[in-house]
């Protein structure tokens, strides 16, 4: 075997015997937690609801949880053909946690060197949050992977019409999953605007069209099933506007971000510092953290996560965490320099479908009471990762050099955390 063909082989064998280690032991001997309690009251509920009138369709009233019900009718299918029960049901969800970073490792490996891939990969394989969410059927992952394998077919740079119908699709399936994957309609309308540019013909924009508007279509059957964008049980406990989920969001680029921005030189550093699109990044951050309430808060739904265990002992003023009226801008100010680094090197397209991928995914959870770090960690991680791959990829003559030292240090860290918090059974109710 040549060596190339061995490295696209055990590569990615390493990265899941890695994400095994993390997860099985948790799948059969792991302690109760948040997620094992939202399997066990809400989602393995629905999928038993569902098994049992299999296989009619009632979204009104099929869901227990407060997200669509597709990845549920899934599982109640598997049983119903495969038979089994809930432990069957988890292997089945660490199959599609597997296919997260998988997904990023065959994308990203026609570029660079397997071994490089993974480890790259390793803030995310290690990430507590994916891995938890690998070991419990919940429906996160799921949603996860589907948006990833959307995001990696509109980045493929093919831009033809097989892509963009199955970006559609996708995108439509992760609607179905998880509603608020909704946002993908966004980057699926931007790749849109760039293929219409490029043909200039009626019968392909009406595929471009047709294909972002497939996940709205999937948002507008479930609204009026529910009346609203969630079951009508959850409309209290889970709508409220509010720009507290973008400033944490930001604040989540922001400690990650400082092991992925491309930084090569002080002068560098300097010429973000007085870029217009940097500062008025920063200023959009840091309004997000005081123009709505930010301080920890278990009843409005402010609490689950390290920020969140951070803030609640930082200072508080006029109900506005110091924490967050920090962090944010600076991870503001980061997105701004990955879409100015990655439209530097010529890569304009990318650069526009990263930031509005971004700012879509963003928005999406305005609407969202419950601001759980949960929701955000390991999207923020796929965010950066597809910005690293397109600087490191562009068609400039000097790609980026990759910043593979600080994300190696980063996953350590990241190992560090899960071995502490999950196999060692050390989750609290503050930290999901």
């Amino acid at each position: 075997m040549k060596a190339y063909k061995a490295s696209m082989v055990f590569a990615p064998l390493a990265m899941v015997g890695l994400f095994l280690i993390l997860t099985v032991p948790v799948i059969e001997f792991g302690e109760a937690g948040t997620y094992d309690a939202d399997e066990t009251r809400y989602h393995y509920p629905t999928v038993q609801k569902i098994l049992s009138k299999w296989p009619a369709v009632d979204l009104a009233n099929d869901p227990d949880s407060a997200v669509s019900p597709g990845y549920h009718y899934f599982l109640a299918t598997i049983l119903h053909f495969a038979g089994g029960g809930i432990h069957t049901l988890r292997y089945v969800n660490l199959l599609f946690s597997l296919g997260v970073p998988l997904a990023l490792f065959f994308y990203a490996r026609r570029f660079t060197a397997d071994w490089q891939v993974c480890l790259m990969l390793l803030p995310l394989v290690s990430s507590n949050y994916l891995v938890k969410a690998a070991c419990w059927v919940v429906t996160d992952n799921a949603a996860l992977l589907l948006a990833v394998i959307t995001l990696l077919l509109l980045f493929s740079g093919r831009d033809s019409s097989k892509q963009l119908c199955a970006a559609g699709g996708v995108a439509a399936l992760a609607t179905f999953t998880r509603q608020l994957h909704v946002w993908l309609a966004i980057p699926i309308a931007v790749s849109g605007v760039f293929f219409v540019s490029k043909t200039r013909t009626f019968s392909r924009l009406v595929l471009a069209v047709a294909a972002g508007f497939a996940p709205l279509v999937i948002l507008v059957i479930l609204y009026q099933a529910w009346n609203g964008f969630v079951p009508p049980a959850w409309e209290s406990m889970s709508v409220k506007l509010s720009l507290c989920p973008i400033a944490y969001i930001l604040s989540v680029f922001a400690i990650f971000g400082v092991f992925f921005v491309p930084f090569q030189s002080v002068r560098q550093a300097g010429a973000w510092l007085v870029d217009l699109r940097v500062q008025l990044a920063a200023a959009f951050g840091l309004a997000t953290a005081v123009l709505t309430p930010t301080s920890y808060s278990h009843a409005e739904g402010r609490w689950g996560g390290y920020l969140w265990e951070v803030a609640r002992h930082l200072p508080v003023i006029w109900d506005r965490s110091v924490l967050f009226a920090a962090a944010a801008p600076v991870g503001a100010a980061l997105v701004a320099i990955m879409f100015i680094e990655i439209k530097r090197t010529g890569a304009t397209r990318e650069a526009f479908l990263w930031i509005a991928s971004v700012a879509g995914w963003g928005v999406s959870f305005v609407i969202n009471r419950q601001v759980f770090h949960r929701y955000y960690e390991p999207m923020v991680l796929a965010f950066l990762l597809i910005a690293v791959f397109q600087l490191h990829t562009s068609a400039s003559p000097k790609p980026m050099k990759l910043p593979l030292r600080r994300m190696m240090a980063l996953g350590v860290m990241q190992i560090i955390i899960t071995a502490a918090t999950v196999l060692r059974g050390l989750v609290s109710d503050g930290v999901h």
